[in-house]
């Protein structure tokens, strides 16, 4: 995420309007509500100050929706104190945060146990029918967070509290199945098929960029009425998010690609591609839609991608099957001409991303190896000692 100077500035000021209401779990028992957003917030890394921009827009928000029937629950993960799990609340139509729980040091943001502890207290503290889960952080797509100096891959991330990351599959395995009716990823990177394959249970809806995401990130105060109506319109949300950026009045924010999943249509993708990676062998990447930059990656379209692998080892039979399961999967998408200094070609613009295999014997390719989306769909013999 790009960072913006003034952010340390807005936030203290931002700090000093909120308001908290008491530091202990209220006694009253919660009534069930329609809907609770849980924003999983950790900014203990250079985005601190932007979280505190993040959640004034919640607070805006939350000025024009029934609290009495939705829940905007913060897990706040900051450099200013230990985590707090925050409701935003009303009092005389003062919108202000009511502070539900403080966490000691016994476990980091980003350890499975300290996520499941803090769902287990939404769920408890703020029941509601209908939960929704945004993670907010930076990330970085399936890739490992670094290579050490035993040459071994370090797992790949979401989140960053002071340095340490969350294993994509860590984040999987600490994330109950059939809870959240969707996940929104608001962090980079994470609109790719590795993570959402990863991710297939642990939601029905999946949100995220294929590029990185500018550093305000998603606009809460536009996206939440979104996602606490009758009818829950991620869409809606999601052409929310992009048109703010698209049309910012500041030309140096006027980039963003997102994408939004429909999860049960993924198995059915994960089918047609393995159809067209039978018989795999790598292919030259020059030419492909790429949505990273620099060191980052590289991430490619998974449509491009696809299409050039089938045209390269002669399973062109397969493409009509692949296009149609993977338009079904993307019932959103949409991309700016360009994202920072690159172009966005809309015909190759499917709004997902994935690495284009190399098949050696590196530590990034043997932990690719590892993910759940490697072993769907490529049906390869491995010529190396692992």
């Amino acid at each position: 995420m790009i960072k913006k100077l003034y952010a340390l500035l807005v936030a203290c000021f931002i700090s000093l309007a909120f308001v908290s209401c008491n530091k202990e779990e209220p006694n009253i028992e919660p009534q069930i509500a329609k809907n609770t957003i849980l924003v999983y917030m950790v900014a203990t890394n250079t985005l601190s100050g932007f979280d505190y921009m993040d959640m004034q827009e919640m607070m805006i928000a939350a000025g024009n929706i029934d609290l009495s029937r939705n829940n905007i629950v913060i897990y706040h993960c900051s450099k200013q104190s230990n985590p707090k799990l925050l409701k935003i609340t009303k009092n005389k139509e003062v919108v202000q945060e009511t502070v539900l729980k403080e966490y000691d040091d016994t476990y980091e943001s980003l350890d499975p146990m300290r996520m499941r502890e803090v769902i287990s207290d939404v769920r408890r503290l703020t029941p509601a029918n209908n939960y929704g889960l945004v993670m907010w952080s930076h990330a970085m797509s399936w890739t490992p967070a670094k290579i050490s100096a035993n040459n071994t891959a370090t797992p790949s991330y979401f989140g960053d509290d002071y340095g340490k990351h969350m294993d994509i599959d860590v984040l999987s395995n600490a994330l109950p199945d059939d809870v959240f009716s969707y996940i929104w990823m608001d962090c980079c990177y994470m609109s790719s098929i590795e993570c959402a394959y990863q991710l297939r249970n642990k939601c029905d809806w999946y949100v995220g960029y294929p590029t990185e995401i500018l550093s305000n990130g998603m606009p809460y105060n536009l996206t939440i009425p979104y996602l606490t109506g009758e009818t829950i319109d991620l869409v809606g949300a999601a052409n929310a998010t992009f048109e703010y950026f698209k049309y910012s009045s500041d030309k140096n924010s006027q980039f963003c690609t997102i994408a939004v999943l429909d999860m049960s249509k993924i198995e059915a993708l994960a089918t047609a591609t393995k159809n067209i990676y039978q018989g795999f062998k790598p292919i030259d990447t020059y030419g492909l839609q790429k949505y990273s930059r620099g060191a980052q990656g590289p991430y490619y379209d998974l449509g491009h991608y696809a299409r050039t692998v089938a045209e390269a080892n002669g399973t062109t039979d397969y493409i009509d099957e692949f296009n149609k399961a993977l338009n079904d999967f993307v019932v959103y998408k949409n991309a700016t001409d360009k994202f920072l200094n690159f172009k966005i070609e809309k015909e190759n613009f499917s709004g997902v991303s994935t690495h284009a295999l190399m098949q050696d014997a590196s530590p990034n390719e043997k932990y690719y190896f590892s993910l759940d989306w490697f072993n769907a769909v490529y049906d390869i013999i491995l010529d190396y000692e692992q």
